[in-house]
C-alpha cells in the first residue's frame, strides 16, 4: 500500500502487508523537517516477483 496523504515518513508491515507513506516534495515550505520527516519523496523499485526496495530521497532546493 502506498500513500502520501500526510506528508510524513512513515512504514508499517500489518498481517504481511508493507504500508508506506512518504514526505512531499512540497514540504519545502517547512523551512526544516515536519515531526522528523525532511522534505523529500518515495522512490519505489517494484520486482515481477513481488519483491520491492524502497528508499526516501530528501529534497534539496
Amino acid at each position: 500500500m502506498f500513500s502520501g496523504h500526510i506528508h510524513l515518513k512513515d512504514k508499517v508491515v500489518y498481517n504481511n502487508v508493507t504500508y508506506l507513506c512518504n514526505g512531499a516534495v512540497s514540504g519545502a515550505w517547512w523551512n526544516g523537517n515536519n515531526r522528523e520527516t525532511a522534505p523529500g519523496y518515495g522512490l519505489i523499485e517494484l520486482f515481477a516477483n513481488g519483491d520491492f526496495t524502497e528508499k526516501y530521497i530528501n529534497y534539496q532546493v
